[in-house]
């Protein structure tokens, strides 16, 4: 279908000779705790941050996908279906199935695997036809009720829905940002390859962190200089939790005694007047993608170098 033009958003003050397009970040993670409570904070604080206003941190919603599917591959697949989305300006059965999966599994922890799940789709596929028509749907409010519906009759379960947003979406200037772990335990290196790989072919942007998001906050830090990378590389276990956590949680309660960190409780805004830090001490390491699969480092001060700086890098 056609496209409707989408409106421009000018930049002040440059007089009219030279208006120009903002450009739009949209920021997908496989994490839905701490990156989205990080990037939830930079899009609220960017003059804090430094970053420039032309730009907008628009977060994909996503749950946690259970953990025998968290394959980058099933985050980009999920991606696709969202973009697909996007560039037609309508939900399709798809997504709003995907969301309502998610939710079945935050609320019933049934995964993707377990048959039950299999009858929740089919069901909820047979009854779609009356909200659209083939894969797209007219009634996104009847659609998202008939999941919540099948869910409560077959499981008891009261699904909670976030059906993403369907943002504004210009190819010749937006990015679209996915945003992974290395993950050493669960993913073998060619899963990280095939991810770039893919990425790259799809036209989006990936962002890798060895060996997880956490390095990159620790980088908003002066404590992260005497920290030994090796041990951050290979984050072991310690009394339940991974070393990198334990590790924010004291440098955040040193920097500030009231403060603390935990993957699901932290408080962004210590991390974003400390951006540019951050930026160069990733910068001052291993940043290439393709190497963050052996070597400890994150390529996010890219991102937001670009972002403070309105300069592509690539």
């Amino acid at each position: 279908g056609e496209m409707r033009p989408v409106g421009k958003r000018f930049e002040p003050g440059r007089g009219a000779g030279s208006l120009s397009v903002v450009p739009k970040y949209i920021i997908i993670t496989e994490g839905f705790s701490t990156e989205q409570v990080y990037f939830k904070a930079l899009r609220d604080s960017r003059s804090v941050a430094g970053i420039s206003g032309l730009i907008d941190i628009v977060l994909l919603q996503r749950e946690p996908l259970d953990s025998g599917l968290s394959h980058p591959m099933v985050l980009l697949d999920l991606l696709d279906e969202y973009m697909d989305c996007v560039r037609a300006r309508r939900y399709s059965v798809d997504l709003i199935l995907e969301t309502a999966c998610n939710a079945l599994w935050v609320s019933t922890g049934i995964t993707r695997k377990d048959e039950r799940m299999g009858r929740f789709r089919s069901e909820v596929r047979e009854k779609s036809e009356e909200f659209g028509n083939g894969d797209m749907v007219d009634d996104v409010a009847g659609m998202t009720e008939l999941c919540r519906k099948v869910a409560s009759s077959m499981f008891g379960a009261d699904l909670s829905m976030d059906v993403p947003e369907l943002i504004d979406y210009r190819p010749e200037v937006d990015q679209v940002c996915v945003i992974v772990d290395r993950d050493m335990d669960n993913r073998d290196a060619s899963v990280i390859d095939e991810f770039i790989r893919e990425c790259r072919k799809r036209g989006y942007c990936p962002y890798i962190s060895n060996p997880c998001f956490e390095i990159w906050l620790m980088m908003h830090f002066e404590a992260f200089d005497s920290e030994d990378l090796e041990t951050i590389r290979r984050n072991p276990m310690i009394d339940g939790k991974r070393f990198t956590e334990v590790e924010l949680d004291r440098i955040v309660h040193e920097v500030n005694p009231d403060n603390g960190f935990s993957k699901t409780c932290f408080d962004p805004w210590m991390f974003m007047h400390r951006i540019g830090e951050a930026v160069d001490r990733s910068m001052g390491l291993e940043h290439d993608p393709l190497r963050l699969k052996w070597e400890a480092g994150t390529n996010l001060g890219e991102l937001l170098y670009e972002m403070r700086s309105c300069e592509r890098i690539r």
